[in-house]
């Protein structure tokens, strides 16, 4: 499958399941050619609506004030750490018949990786 055809394939898949308007697929140009970006933008789940700073600089108590846990460092357990997670995890499993390209990672084990990058973005 062409990488064109495969980036509209993906876009179709993930609209259906995120709205058409909340995803964004880019497939990489030169050197990164075959890559897929993919981009889900969310609601966000955090009642500070805060930038990029870690939600502990907002939640001074150490609980996250979107969902009532504790705090593991940064955004760890916060709202929108588990609401990014659980949005990657619903897309992989979406696109888990899809077929891209992978590399290997200059890690010292020759890791093999896929070129599809998955992020959440955050509405305010």
């Amino acid at each position: 499958m062409r990488v064109t055809s495969r980036n509209k394939l993906v876009k179709k898949i993930l609209g259906i399941k995120f709205g058409y308007e909340n995803v964004s697929v880019k497939g990489g140009t030169g050197t990164a050619y075959g890559w897929c970006d993919i981009i889900i933008t969310a609601n966000d789940p955090c009642p500070h609506k805060q930038e990029e700073s870690p939600c502990s600089s907002f939640c001074l108590s150490g609980i996250c004030d979107g969902n009532l846990k504790l705090l593991r460092g940064g955004w760890g357990n916060s709202a929108r750490q588990l609401k990014n997670e659980r949005i990657v995890d619903q897309a992989r499993e979406a696109l888990k018949d899809i077929e891209f390209d992978s590399y290997y990672a200059d890690d010292g084990y020759n890791t093999q990786s896929s070129r599809r990058s998955i992020e959440v973005k955050f509405r305010r």
